[in-house]
């Protein structure tokens, strides 16, 4: 046995404890086992083989087209900050299943989330027609994984790798507004647009 899945009443106990952080939280959110996750931002390989941000779900309110089968990054909007001794596993949300839209998550685990990191998660359209990513798009669920009292779980050092993907994933409150057309972006993010411009 691995550790225990907490429930509803346990995520909401830790999260009021400011133990477990879920942020933005809202109790009524709260499902069985799990905890909804929305897209913020989306983000695309360019030509140089790096992910940049093209677009942010929240300030422009409005729904992201993606062509047949193609892939993005979407980091979510939620900030989840976790004790060591609880696992976070991100798992489908069903209307992505009918909508069309493969969702590639993994896990989350102590010390991602100290310095405000947030989770990417891929999303690809399976569909041989446009289809879109919503701003209030449940993109997938989160559920956490109780260790305490794990008798054989050890520590694991983070790999070298393991911290350079977590400081790429730092996205401060205060993000910065660009002056064309005043788009809200991660100011550690170089956008398309301006590498273009280099």
């Amino acid at each position: 046995m691995y550790g225990n899945i907490l429930n509803s009443g346990g995520i909401d106990k830790l999260e009021k404890e400011k133990k477990l952080i879920i942020d933005p939280y809202d109790p009524l959110e709260l499902r069985t086992i799990h905890y909804p996750v929305y897209p913020e931002f989306i983000k695309k390989l360019d030509d140089e083989g790096e992910w940049v941000t093209i677009y942010s779900l929240m300030e422009k309110k409005k729904k992201f087209e993606l062509a047949p089968y193609e892939y993005v990054q979407v980091v979510i909007n939620e900030h989840i900050k976790l004790p060591k001794e609880i696992v976070g596993e991100f798992i489908l949300a069903s209307n992505t299943i009918d909508s069309g839209l493969g969702i590639h998550a993994g896990r989350i685990e102590y010390p991602f989330g100290q310095r405000r990191e947030r989770m990417h998660i891929g999303v690809q359209n399976l569909l041989n027609r446009p289809n879109f990513i919503e701003p209030n798009q449940k993109i997938a669920y989160i559920r956490f994984i109780d260790t305490t009292g794990v008798k054989n779980i050890e520590s694991v050092e983070l790999s070298h790798e393991d911290m350079k993907r977590f400081e790429a994933r730092i996205i401060d409150k205060v993000k910065l507004w660009q002056e064309d057309g005043g788009s809200m972006f991660d100011p550690r993010e170089v956008t398309i647009s301006e590498k273009k411009k280099k």
